[in-house]
């Protein structure tokens, strides 16, 4: 207990390098301890090491699965590994034990959980993730609460305000669409970003160009092209000159993989 301890404390000061060893000798005394395997899971993740780090994530929620940061860690790392079907229910685990977790204290599974700030976002984030599980799925009617949720609870959290928007003014389901909502989001994203991000920028086209106001979508685009001409993304260049000939065309912009099971969203 005193190395988790220890290990615990180090990795939440940022001193990886130190915790882990600490952690290595917990679990390596007493197996069953749930948040130690925790601890070394998000020490070996900071380190690169995501196949050790999954293994001790999978430990850690079967040990105990009441632990929502663990199901969350479970969940997030399977998605980054492409496996979003796999990821599902330990995401869906995780935003249904957060709010349970938040009236814990602090000594809730012997971690610094509290109903602060940095919680608040794991709770957000929790949800954007399983969002993007459904997504990748092909599932996005079931996607699209999901992000609405993680905005009802961190309302300036970017990645969520941006794939939000790109959803309802891209979608080729009609049913799905929402352009003036889009065009809300969109806007707020770009505003939060600094207002010189040309993926930021590309999407407010996007959800200008859906609700008619093609001048204003032909204008977001020029800018964006122009902020990206000294980047290194060719396929974001390629894909906004694209947008801006359909506007330019009065037409709206249509994203034919969300009709489909897809890789990732466009994200930041």
């Amino acid at each position: 207990m005193m190395e988790s301890g220890l290990g615990r404390i180090l990795l939440e000061e940022g001193r990886v390098d130190e915790a882990l060893p600490h952690l290595q000798k917990a679990v390596a005394a007493n197996a069953d301890l749930s948040n130690a395997h925790y601890c070394l899971g998000s020490a070996l993740l900071a380190k690169g090491r995501v196949a050790d780090a999954l293994a001790e994530f999978e430990l850690a929620v079967h040990l105990q699965p009441d632990n929502p940061l663990a199901q969350f860690k479970l969940g997030s790392v399977l998605l980054e590994l492409g496996r979003a079907g796999d990821a599902l229910s330990p995401l869906q685990k995780a935003v249904d034990l957060f709010p349970l977790a938040a009236g814990g204290g602090d000594s809730l599974y012997g971690l610094a959980i509290r109903p602060d700030t940095k919680f608040t976002s794991l709770m957000g984030e929790a949800r954007y993730n399983l969002g993007n599980a459904l997504l990748q799925l092909g599932r996005v009617r079931e996607a699209i609460p999901q992000y609405e949720q993680a905005l009802q609870i961190v309302p300036d959290f970017i990645p969520a305000t941006h794939t939000l928007a790109w959803i309802l003014a891209a979608n080729p389901d009609a049913s799905l669409r929402n352009g003036a909502r889009a065009v809300e989001l969109a806007r707020r994203a770009n505003e939060l970003s600094g207002g010189q991000n040309p993926m930021m920028l590309g999407t407010l086209g996007v959800a200008y160009a859906e609700t008619g106001k093609f001048g204003d979508a032909i204008a977001a685009v020029q800018k964006a092209l122009e902020i990206a001409g000294g980047a290194a993304n060719a396929t974001l260049g390629n894909l906004l000159r694209s947008e801006l000939a359909l506007y330019q065309a009065g037409l709206p912009f249509r994203d034919a993989a969300l009709a489909a099971p897809v890789s990732s969203p466009r994200a930041p």
